[in-house]
């Protein structure tokens, strides 16, 4: 039998060996479009991860270098303080894993640093 259109659709009549060749490659791709798709996300969460823990670090320092107390932090944040010439320097971390079974194992620590110079506090010096 010879290969050509058949049908209005115009769809190949495929015989013997290429049958379900389509069928193959999109269950190959579809678990990669997955995975490249919660790695994506993950990624995006990372970086907003991130956002937060310099935001969390600037106001630590900012607040340190008034002499107050830095306040709280976002869950699972922590943070450190390091006492520098006219300085203060803020760190704060957090672990990020990954929430998705597809990425299940994957992880990584954000790290956020911001450094503010000792300010007069209610008319003293915040510096030790």
């Amino acid at each position: 039998m010879a290969r050509g259109w058949t049908g209005s659709a115009g769809l190949a009549h495929v015989e013997g060996r290429e049958r379900g060749g389509v069928t193959v490659e999109i269950a190959i791709a579809t678990p990669v479009l997955v995975v490249v798709t919660a790695f994506a996300l993950w990624a995006a969460s990372l970086g907003a991860t991130y956002v937060r823990a310099l935001d969390a670090a600037q106001t630590a320092a900012r607040q340190a270098s008034r002499g107050q107390d830095p306040g709280p932090l976002p869950n699972g944040m922590v943070l450190q303080l390091y006492p520098e010439a006219g300085a203060i320097r803020a760190v704060v971390t957090a672990e990020q894993a990954s929430d998705l079974p597809v990425l299940a194992g994957f992880g990584a620590t954000v790290r956020a640093d911001a450094t503010a110079a000792y300010e007069p506090y209610d008319g003293e010096p915040a510096a030790p």
